[in-house]
């Protein structure tokens, strides 16, 4: 039985190992202490699929502390390099557009201020910016998020 449990363990990409690890079994994160963890691998080098888990478990967040330290941490820093990555192409677009909606779903539980979305910068932009310029996106559901968001925030 340990021998075919480890075999599990194997067959784990390194981002499930690591989520297993800090979440609970509906895939919130057990603990504010967590939330570095998770954003340490909140990075554009994985695949879709682990993107997608990385995300839901910001979602998940199950109480407002988590979340907030999630803001504390920049999360949202973290958040508009993976939405730069997911607009690079138009294939990519295409490709990560459900990766784009779930990123702005997360910009939404968050508690955000408009300070905190005017002064978050990467080196190529603000995120500001990264808004104004997703408000005239051709996806309805994308743009629909963005105005939510600038209607709650800015």
């Amino acid at each position: 039985q340990q021998q075919q449990q480890q075999q599990q363990q194997r067959k784990l990409s390194e981002v499930e190992r690591m989520l297993k690890g800090v979440t609970t079994s509906s895939g919130g994160l057990k603990d504010p202490v967590y939330a570095l963890d998770v954003l340490r691998i909140m990075n554009a080098n994985y695949s879709r699929s682990e993107l997608s888990m990385i995300l839901d478990t910001v979602l998940r967040a199950p109480t407002k502390a988590i979340r907030e330290q999630f803001v504390k941490l920049n999360a949202l820093g973290a958040l508009m390099v993976l939405m730069n990555r997911f607009r690079r192409t138009q294939e990519e677009s295409k490709l990560f557009l459900p990766l784009l909606r779930k990123a702005l779903d997360v910009c939404l539980v968050l508690p955000l201020s408009k300070e905190t979305i005017c002064k978050t910068k990467t080196a190529k932009s603000t995120f500001d910016a990264v808004l104004f310029e997703l408000v005239r996106h051709s996806d309805q559901q994308v743009a629909e998020k963005v105005h939510r968001m600038c209607a709650k925030y800015l």
